[in-house]
């Protein structure tokens, strides 16, 4: 028989039996023979199963009659839903969506901050205004060691840019390299310097690029 993944919470949370979670699983594989190896070789299954979950929505009866059977249950999308949960992958899909969506935002922040920085400014050859997809890189590793709001950021880089413009934009870092370079954030220490209340004198911030 195939295996199953029960998540025990979700049927005490429902008031269900394992049983219950066999069949939900069966029947959403279509499973007729493990589900008659099963009642033949391990235990019954009584129709109050079928009924339980039919009166709690989470089945459908195609018969004509009352006569609650496997062949005519199938699933309704409220019982997927629960099935779902049970297996655990309703917890796991709603982790990979928040992932999903924090990577989301973190690209959304790298193309606004990255409209920060001068076009065609160079340093050392370079464009000072990165690539999107090295600015996002280093954006997300960024908040993931350091956990600085976005406020935080965006005022420590635009004070960043603004002495850098009465500079001349001489030693300018690139938007990536100011993110961080062998292991040196120009933007942690202006970010810590920002919250501390500290000011940090960048005319001795002779690193370009």
């Amino acid at each position: 028989m195939p295996s199953i993944s029960i998540d025990l919470t979700v049927l005490l949370k429902e008031k269900l039996s394992v049983q219950h979670a066999l069949v939900l699983d069966l029947l959403d594989k279509q499973d007729l023979e493990s589900y008659e190896k099963y009642i033949f070789e391990i235990d019954y299954i009584p129709p109050t199963v079928f009924q339980t979950l039919h009166r709690k929505g989470f089945i459908e009866h195609l018969g004509k009659d009352f006569q609650y059977e496997f062949e005519s249950s199938r699933l309704t999308p409220k019982g997927v839903h629960l099935l779902r949960e049970i297996r655990g992958l309703a917890a796991v899909e709603e982790m990979l969506l928040s992932k999903h969506k924090r990577s989301t935002d973190t690209v959304e922040w790298a193309e606004e901050w990255r409209e920060l920085w001068p076009k065609g400014v160079k340093s050392g050859g370079y464009l000072v205004r990165s690539h999107i997809k090295d600015i996002s890189t280093k954006l997300s590793r960024f908040q993931k060691k350091y956990k600085y709001p976005k406020e935080t950021i965006f005022k420590a880089t635009e004070q960043y840019l603004q002495e850098k413009q009465l500079q001349g934009y001489g030693f300018i870092k690139t938007a990536a390299y100011f993110i961080e370079k062998s292991g040196i954030s120009t933007l942690a220490e202006l970010c810590e310097a920002l919250e501390s209340g500290d000011s940090h004198d960048l005319s001795s911030d002779y690193r370009s690029v």
